[in-house]
């Protein structure tokens, strides 16, 4: 399952966030060379706060094998504030709740391959799940243009793009969006074969918790 977490509620999925950023920093730390904040092993940045969402993928066992960022557009999020050179003069950056910045996703890269295209998929339901559970109605991303033309077209997302791609040192990087339906859903359940629900929401999670604390 694809778990809802923030900072405040994170006690109730155990070490599951501080696992999500060890992930994160084998993905992308170690895995792509990116120079960006770390500690003890774990990747974070300022986008990391009281507001943020994580979409979070845990096994049976409990360990995490995927994980998502999510940035609701109505605060500070990294297009905005890092790349606003991916936007085309003239094009109007989103700016409410509406939006969401999806970030720093990733699967285990230890699992064997059928494993990770398994939680990838998940992840990919989850996401759209999460968003209209919440109201969104675009997701935002800033990727590199490979992962674009090379994953997200062909797997169904309807991609509009923000701008041209601009090369960076560290590879050429395509900022867009799309929006979140139900029909987007429905279309990537038939492409990946995923039909049961996928993501648990972090209300379902607390409700649970007071459930059982009330009959302990």
């Amino acid at each position: 399952m694809i778990y809802e977490i923030d900072i405040a509620n994170s006690w109730r999925f155990g070490n599951a966030l501080e696992e999500a950023h060890r992930l994160r920093h084998a993905l992308y730390v170690q895995g792509s060379g990116w120079d960006v904040p770390t500690t003890d092993g774990m990747e974070f940045d300022e986008f990391d706060n009281l507001a943020t969402r994580y979409l979070i993928g845990r096994d049976r066992a409990g360990r995490v094998r995927a994980t998502q960022r999510c940035i609701f557009c109505n605060r500070p999020y990294m297009m905005q504030s890092l790349w606003p050179e991916l936007v085309e003069a003239g094009k109007t950056l989103p700016g409410d709740a509406t939006w969401v910045e999806g970030t720093r996703a990733g699967v285990d890269q230890r699992l064997p391959r059928d494993e990770q295209l398994a939680w990838r998929n998940q992840l990919l339901i989850a996401n759209i799940e999460w968003s209209l559970h919440h109201g969104i109605r675009f997701s935002s991303f800033v990727t590199y243009e490979a992962i674009v033309e090379k994953f997200m077209i062909p797997v169904g997302y309807p991609v509009e793009l923000w701008g041209p791609p601009k090369t960076f040192p560290d590879g050429t990087y395509v900022a867009g969006y799309y929006p979140i339906t139900e029909e987007l859903l429905h279309d990537m359940r038939d492409r990946v074969a995923i039909y049961d629900k996928v993501f648990v929401p972090l209300s379902e999670t607390i409700a649970l918790d007071d459930a059982e604390a009330a009959t302990a």
